[in-house]
């Protein structure tokens, strides 16, 4: 990973530079992601591939907006270097991906407790 990128991803994991990206993407700049209300999720998931192997899918930042307790949404962010027209399918997938491997792992700990 270049160092672009690492820079990339340590400013867009910090929670109020994520909510501001989400504020102004999608609200128009209005202030309704609070940063507080933002979890982080982990960023490496399991899945298994075509082939029946365990792979695993990394992700750039991937957060959880959550309020009372209940998430609303899961927020991810890939940067690109170089223009990639699949990634739009590929944040489809990494989305499914991530929501069952956090669901998996939420059950898990339920199970422990």
């Amino acid at each position: 990973m270049g160092e672009k990128d690492i820079a990339e991803k340590n400013l867009t994991s910090v929670n109020k530079v994520f909510a501001d990206i989400f504020n102004v993407l999608i609200f128009q700049g209005r202030q309704v992601i609070d940063p507080n209300d933002l979890e982080d999720v982990r960023a490496r998931s399991p899945w298994l591939n075509a082939e029946g192997k365990l792979s695993e899918l990394e992700r750039d930042v991937v957060k959880y907006w959550k309020k009372g307790g209940v998430v609303l949404s899961l927020f991810g962010i890939e940067s690109q270097t170089e223009r990639d027209p699949d990634m739009a399918l590929r944040m489809i997938a990494y989305d499914g991906v991530s929501i069952a491997s956090n669901s998996n792992a939420a059950l898990a700990r339920d199970a422990i407790r």
